[in-house]
């Protein structure tokens, strides 16, 4: 895995698949309340959109400033290079594993999949596409 973004749990980066050995970009939609479960877009990206993220990552910037916010810009295009996601998975936060796969809608019923910290307009994701999740007396 390759981290972006970090916030109590990934954010965004790129992963691997261990079951088909594809490479995806992951970047959070939205999560619930507690940050326990975490509903992700995932981008494949390729062999070779991975080692483009990895060199970025790998350049680095000694200097902390303009240089460090080109290469945030550099990979979050990395990311962004579709429109709509190839996937969607919920994360448990909680238990390190993918909770469950989530078809995507399409952009006619839900627009743009903005991620939580780019000002979505919806509010709550995990409503809006209907994802059951349990509850703590189920747990």
């Amino acid at each position: 895995m390759l981290l972006l973004d970090y916030y109590d749990g990934p954010v965004s980066g790129i992963i691997t698949c261990p079951g088909c050995d594809r490479r995806y970009a992951f970047d959070m939609l939205d999560w619930t309340d507690d940050r326990r479960y975490r509903l992700f877009m995932l981008y494949d990206v390729g062999l070779a959109g991975y080692e483009r993220f990895k060199r970025i990552i790998e350049r680095g910037s000694d200097d902390g400033g303009e240089t460090a916010s080109a290469n945030y810009e550099q990979l979050k295009a990395v990311i962004h290079e579709k429109t709509m996601p190839d996937g969607l998975i919920v994360w448990d936060n909680a238990e390190d594993l993918v909770f469950t796969k989530v078809p995507v809608p399409s952009e006619e019923r839900v627009g743009a999949l903005i991620p939580w910290f780019e000002n979505s307009p919806t509010s709550d994701w995990f409503d809006l596409l209907e994802i059951a999740l349990p509850t703590p007396d189920s747990e």
